[in-house]
């Protein structure tokens, strides 16, 4: 066998090579890829840490909000619930104007007194520092802002009164007066002549009231007590024969009320202003001066001799009973002399019937009124008010 021609390839085999080779280079050449331990691993991106919120703690604050509003509100439901912190409480309001007969005392703004009585100005005239007053016909007390008292008038009802100290308030009676201290205690001086000077043993008193025959005193509870009616037996060893020998018996009904927040005694009988401005009364009804269970949204009250007079919250007017008038027997309707005071206009905050003959009102403005008669040739000729004085302290 020839040895060359087995070596060299025919035309087939190198058209095979050839296509071998071209299908060679046509082939991509597959990158080399770089296989990465575990160790040679890319760490993975830290997320950035977001800082830590705090609760906010909403609902325990709430909650103490809730809890101190209701603290408040139940303390402050209790403090005003108080009779001594009523608006239109004795306790509050002082006793800035009074009238007797038809004499006048009034406290004015620059704490000095206006008076019209002429048997007691001159003494009246040197009072200073004055927040209420009080007066009859034969004397009259006033009440300082340091607690002390001024007395003016016959000795024998009470003078020593000027003495007091740490008072909250004074009243006169017709012979005697009376005082109340801030410790709620009451102090009394002048004639006991019907026991009304009793009251040594009353506490928690708010408010007093002298009178003629009795004396009166609001408890801070609203409840009001009263001295018994003393009657007298004269010589002959028989009861006197008075007209108020019935007022005791009139007076237990005081022993149920409730709720009040003012008093005022009058000639026999007694008012009681309530906590929702209704009134009560008590007492000897001659001339239909107990009628006042109609009256509503009262805020200040008086008892005269036989006329309650009352204020109400709009500043007008109500009266019940009558009104004496002079040198005859008749008497005029106290519906005339309500009827005659609102016609006026004016809007009043107080009023005093006194134990007498001639009430005053107070206007808001500080002008004080009067309730006279016109004289003509010294005899009353008919009604009238006018004004008496202006710059009166509002209570």
């Amino acid at each position: 066998m020839d040895t060359k021609r087995r070596n060299e390839l025919t035309e087939e085999e190198l058209a095979q090579v050839r296509k071998a080779m071209e299908d060679f280079g046509n082939t991509p050449l597959t990158p080399v890829v770089k296989v990465e331990t575990a160790e040679e691993q890319e760490a993975p991106v830290k997320k950035e840490e977001q800082p830590v919120r705090k609760r906010r703690k909403w609902g325990v604050w709430v909650a103490v909000a809730v809890v101190v509003a209701l603290v408040i509100g139940i303390g402050y439901g209790y403090w005003s619930g108080l009779v001594q912190n009523h608006p239109n409480s004795m306790a509050k309001r002082k006793r800035t104007i009074s009238v007797s007969g038809s004499e006048i005392v009034a406290v004015l703004n620059d704490g000095t007194v206006y008076t019209s009585a002429n048997s007691l100005s001159s003494e009246m005239a040197r009072w200073k520092d004055m927040v209420s007053v009080s007066m009859t016909g034969v004397h009259a007390v006033g009440l300082r802002k340091d607690g002390t008292v001024a007395f003016a008038g016959a000795g024998q009802y009470g003078r020593e009164s000027s003495q007091w100290t740490n008072m909250a308030a004074v009243s006169v009676g017709s012979t005697y007066t009376l005082g109340l201290l801030t410790d709620g205690t009451v102090v009394a001086a002048g004639k006991n002549d019907y026991g009304q000077c009793e009251v040594s043993e009353w506490e928690n008193i708010i408010g007093i009231e002298a009178g003629p025959y009795f004396s009166a005193g609001l408890r801070a509870d609203g409840t009001v007590v009263v001295t018994d009616v003393v009657i007298k037996d004269d010589a002959s060893g028989t009861q006197n024969a008075n007209p108020i020998q019935n007022l005791q018996a009139e007076l237990e009904k005081v022993a149920q009320w409730e709720n009040m927040i003012s008093i005022s005694v009058g000639d026999a009988y007694i008012l009681g202003l309530r906590a929702d401005g209704t009134v009560a009364a008590a007492g000897l009804d001659s001339f239909g001066e107990c009628d006042v269970a109609d009256w509503t949204q009262i805020i200040s009250i008086s008892a005269g001799t036989f006329m309650s007079m009352g204020v109400r919250a709009d500043g007008k007017i109500e009266a019940a009973g009558a009104m004496p008038e002079p040198f005859v027997t008749t008497e005029i309707p106290a519906q005339e002399v309500e009827k005659l005071v609102n016609s006026t206009g004016k809007k009043f905050v107080d009023v005093s019937c006194g134990i007498g003959l001639s009430p005053c009102v107070l206007a808001e403005d500080g002008t004080l009124h009067q309730v006279y008669y016109e004289l003509l040739s010294g005899l009353p000729s008919g009604l009238t008010v006018r004004e008496v004085i202006a710059d009166v302290r509002l209570p």
